[in-house]
């Protein structure tokens, strides 16, 4: 972001979490990085109508929703359509050491579910951690073939937003928190989350398997629609203006 630019955009990608203290800062404060002069930005995109809620500080002709395309081609309107598959899925994160924490865990209880259940494990997508093969036969990548979202059960360490979309596409959910860490999960106190810490915890939830009935709610999504790009355009397009991203 550099001086002289008449319209910065900031582009929420991901989940803004209810205590990040990350979104704090005052919108067009200037500030010093390295003695070079930036400025905050002009508009924020917000990939979800919740957004505004949790950004409550920030004016709100600053806030722009616009759509969102973490979904791919997946719409909301298909959890309803999907067939639930005898599979878990063990999600990652960005911290190699809370996903190995996880896959620990899972490992000391997973013989508890059912015995046809497979194990999948989806490594967040910034990661080279390769440590399947240390946990044995039970436990394997996730086949490009196979539809995550169709899972029985997922698994995932609760900060990752691999979590919210889950919970957008009706798949039942157990997130794990450290026991010394912040719960800062972007689905924190929605309905049909379970959360753990210990193998215990994660033990009367895995031996349901695969016996879950997701808890209702009266409507699943968190982020924008993907269809078009009719608001982006709108955003970019302001007359008069000099466009950054960041």
């Amino acid at each position: 972001v550099t001086k002289g630019y008449t319209n910065i955009i900031a582009s929420i990608q991901s989940s803004v979490r209810f205590w990040d203290f990350r979104y704090l800062q005052n919108i067009q404060r200037s500030f010093l990085v390295n003695a070079t002069e930036k400025i905050a930005p002009t508009h924020i995109a917000c990939n979800a109508t919740e957004q505004e809620h949790l950004l409550a500080a920030t004016p709100k002709d600053c806030l722009f929703q616009v759509e969102s395309y973490r979904m791919g081609k997946s719409l909301v309107t298909q959890a309803e359509k999907r067939v639930r598959e005898n599979f878990v899925i063990i999600a990652g994160e960005y911290s190699d050491s809370h996903t190995k924490a996880l896959l620990k865990l899972v490992a000391s209880v997973h013989s508890y579910a059912a015995d046809a259940a497979r194990f999948y494990f989806r490594p967040h997508p910034s990661s080279t951690l390769d440590i399947v093969l240390e946990f044995g036969d039970w436990l394997s990548y996730l086949p490009e073939h196979v539809d995550p979202y169709s899972a029985g059960l997922a698994i995932t360490v609760a900060n990752t937003s691999f979590s919210a979309d889950c919970w957008e596409m009706g798949v039942p959910l157990a997130c794990y928190v450290g026991v010394s860490d912040l719960n800062m999960s972007p689905v924190y106190g929605k309905q049909g989350v379970l959360f753990f810490s210990c193998p215990a915890e994660l033990h009367s939830i895995i031996k349901k398997y695969p016996n879950f009935s997701f808890e209702e709610h009266s409507s699943r999504q968190i982020f924008n629609g993907n269809t078009g790009f009719a608001k982006w355009t709108s955003l970019l397009s302001e007359p008069g203006e000099t466009n950054e991203l960041s």
